[in-house]
């Protein structure tokens, strides 16, 4: 049995618990109060924020946030990440998406371009 814990035919390709993230070694779990996945170790950084920070090299810049394209909370992919001001960020979320339709908001014009 003892053994068993060195022998990489028999440990897990992923130690984390089920519905958990595994980014960079670092476990994340979803926050049943919010939605977004959280670090489960150390500052309980969001993990759509540490995609963002590595992919780009940098840390979010003050005053601004990552906000997730789609609205999906879970879709963590860079592509859905943008950086956007916290002025920006509260705009696109004052308006609301109805139940057919996704809003398209012009980060430049900072108008809503579709809203079906």
């Amino acid at each position: 049995m003892i053994g068993d814990l060195f022998n990489n035919n028999r440990r897990r390709a992923v130690c984390t618990r089920e519905g958990q993230k595994l980014y960079r070694g670092k476990k994340y779990a979803q926050d049943p109060t919010t939605g977004y996945y959280v670090c489960t170790s150390g500052n309980r950084q969001r993990l759509h924020v540490a995609i963002w920070e590595h992919e780009h090299g940098m840390e979010v810049p003050p005053g601004c946030v990552i906000h997730h394209k789609d609205w999906v909370k879970t879709n963590n992919s860079i592509e859905n990440l943008t950086c956007v001001t916290v002025e920006d960020h509260e705009r696109i979320h004052n308006h609301k998406k109805d139940e057919t339709g996704i809003i398209i908001f012009d980060m430049v014009t900072s108008d809503v371009v579709y809203s079906n």
